[in-house]
C-alpha cells in the first residue's frame, strides 16, 4: 500500500475507444485542492485507506516511453482564463506525493453555484503542461481516476448556453496545442483526441478505479478548434504534432474545452501519467 501526500506548487463526439479499467486499491490525497499562483502553503502528511473488494488490484506502472510529462507542478488549469482563477491568476492541480516518490495530480472539480447549472458558474476546460519537444512515437496515453467524494453528481458543461441543439456528455480528451500562445495561432493550433475520450460520469459506476485511455497520434483520430480531422490537412496536423508548445487534457460536451462543473455532488479528478510510445 502506498502512502499519499499533497503539496502546494511552487509560485511561478460520444464514441470512447481504447479504454481500460484497472480497479485498484482506493487510496485519497486528503488535502487535494487547487491552489493559485504564488500561493504557498504547508500540507499536512495524511494518507486515508478504504479497500475494495477486488483482488489483485494493479496500480499504474511506468512503461518505456517516447515523451513522458511529470507531474509536477508546472501543470496549470485554464490559464488564459481570468474568469476561472483565484484573483484572475492561474490555478493549478494539486501535486500528490507517494511513499515511493512518485507524484499524481489532483483536483476536484469546481461545483454549480447556481440553480441553473448551466449559466455561468465556474467550470474547467483545460489542464496543461508546457513542452518543448517533438510528440515522438505512435499513441499518447494517459492513466486517470475519478474519486466519487460526495452525492450523485452530475456533470454540467456550456452546450445549452453555446449551442441549444447538442447533447453531449462530459468527456475528458487528449488536447495539444502549437506553440506557447494557448488558445492562440490559427485553427491547426489546437488539436483534440477525436474520438477518443473519456465519460466522466462514469464515476458513478467506477469511482476509485484507474483508467488508461490510449489515443493514435494519427491524422484521422483528431480534430482541430473548428472540427477539421487531421486527415483533411496532414501537414498542418503533423506541424503541430512535431511544434508543441503545451499538450494535455480538456474537458467539456459538443465543445470539447468549454469545460465543466458538477451539481448534486463531489469529484475529485487525478491524473497518473501522461506519455507517448
Amino acid at each position: 500500500m502506498k502512502r499519499r501526500v499533497c503539496i502546494a506548487p511552487r509560485p511561478p463526439h460520444e464514441v470512447v475507444a481504447n479504454i481500460k479499467h484497472d480497479l485498484g486499491t482506493y487510496v485519497d490525497c486528503v488535502n487535494d485542492r487547487l491552489f493559485g499562483t504564488g500561493r504557498l502553503v504547508s500540507v499536512l502528511l495524511i494518507s486515508v485507506f478504504l479497500f475494495l473488494p477486488v483482488a489483485n488490484a494493479q496500480e499504474p506502472h511506468t512503461p518505456e516511453s517516447a515523451l513522458s510529462i511529470p507531474m509536477d507542478t508546472d501543470w496549470t488549469i485554464d490559464p488564459a482564463s481570468p474568469e476561472v482563477g483565484v484573483n484572475g491568476k492561474n490555478l493549478h492541480p494539486s501535486v500528490c506525493v507517494e511513499s515511493d516518490g512518485s507524484t499524481y495530480l489532483s483536483f476536484q472539480f469546481p461545483r454549480s453555484p447556481l440553480s441553473d447549472p448551466y449559466a455561468t458558474g465556474t467550470r474547467y476546460g483545460y489542464m496543461v503542461h508546457p513542452v518543448s519537444r517533438p510528440i515522438s512515437g505512435s499513441h499518447l496515453v494517459m492513466v486517470i481516476r475519478e474519486v466519487l467524494k460526495k452525492g450523485q453528481p452530475e456533470f454540467n458543461s456550456d452546450d445549452p448556453l453555446t449551442d441549444p441543439r447538442c447533447h453531449a456528455s462530459a468527456r475528458v480528451r487528449f488536447f495539444i496545442q502549437r506553440g506557447r500562445t494557448l488558445y492562440g495561432g490559427s485553427e491547426w493550433y489546437r488539436l483534440y483526441s477525436n474520438p477518443v475520450s473519456y465519460d466522466l460520469s462514469t464515476v458513478l459506476e467506477h469511482s476509485g478505479e484507474y483508467v488508461t485511455l490510449t489515443a493514435p497520434i494519427d491524422p484521422s483520430q483528431w480534430s482541430n478548434v473548428n472540427g477539421h480531422f487531421g486527415s483533411q490537412n496532414p501537414s498542418e496536423f503533423w506541424a503541430t504534432i512535431n511544434n508543441p508548445g503545451y499538450i494535455g487534457i480538456v474537458f467539456g460536451g459538443c465543445f470539447f474545452g468549454h469545460g465543466v462543473n458538477v451539481s448534486h455532488g463531489k469529484v475529485k479528478f487525478q491524473v497518473y501519467q501522461l506519455y507517448s510510445y
